[in-house]
């Protein structure tokens, strides 16, 4: 949820806070009080005005939706601002021309495909518009790996290919706490909404519904573990993204 025009808060199902996270503007070109508002809800009078719409996010990105009106040019133009789960600024995104004077308010992600939606500013009432984003690599993926005793995560790209060509994973044991050993990561498929498991000892990649089903049915279903000396290539299609949730001993 984004909270301020510069802090994004995580809620568990009941709604109480875990975590509060400030995002970081690296440009600094930009004003103190832009940099205050990374989030991009600011403007007044005498600057073009910014308007901070929503924020969606991914297993490796948070993504925030935000329009400037240009007064001198009397124009509205769609950006997106995209940064990491540590809050640091990757880059912006400027949406093509044809989503000019559209208010696009919703930033949506369905099976690998950004969508965004708005109304148009000159005649709200009869004109309302739906565009479909191409914003990743289809070349590419990214990996998030998560440790949940941690406030940092880590990040991977992989560029897509066939298994001669793979991909060592991260191996994040680094922690000072001496106690722990990392045995190998959950992976989690932000596309389809999918956990690798076995199914007697079958790998498989099922929803948690699915999951539930086939415990259900008296089948014997295990979380497969990715080894942290291990590789990766065909975890996910290219252009989306996996997160790998440290389990540790």
């Amino acid at each position: 949820m984004k909270t301020s025009n510069k802090t994004i808060t995580r809620f568990n199902m009941d709604f109480q806070e875990i975590k509060s996270l400030t995002m970081k503007d690296s440009n600094k070109s930009r004003s103190e009080h832009e940099n205050n508002n990374s989030l991009r809800g600011f403007g007044d009078d005498k600057n073009d005005g910014h308007i901070g719409q929503s924020i969606y996010a991914d297993c490796s990105y948070i993504y925030s939706l935000y329009n400037i009106k240009f007064k001198q040019k009397g124009l509205l133009k769609n950006y997106v601002a995209i940064f990491d789960y540590n809050g640091n600024y990757i880059r912006t995104l400027n949406l093509p021309s044809n989503t000019n004077n559209f208010e696009l308010e919703e930033l949506y992600y369905y099976n690998g495909t950004f969508y965004v939606a708005g109304t148009y500013e000159k005649n709200s009432i009869t004109k309302f518009s739906i565009f479909k984003l191409n914003i990743k690599n289809t070349n590419k993926f990214d990996i998030s790996y998560l440790d949940l005793t941690s406030d940092h995560n880590s990040y991977q790209t992989v560029t897509t290919g066939d298994e001669n060509h793979t991909t060592r994973l991260l191996n994040i044991n680094s922690s000072s706490d001496a106690k722990r050993t990392l045995i190998g990561y959950k992976a989690y498929r932000d596309y389809n909404n999918t956990w690798l498991v076995t199914v007697n000892e079958e790998s498989i990649w099922l929803s948690s519904k699915e999951i539930n089903q086939a415990k259900k049915e008296g089948k014997q279903v295990k979380y497969k573990l990715y080894k942290p000396t291990g590789s990766v290539y065909h975890t996910v299609k290219g252009g989306n993204s996996v997160l790998m949730i440290a389990q540790w001993k």
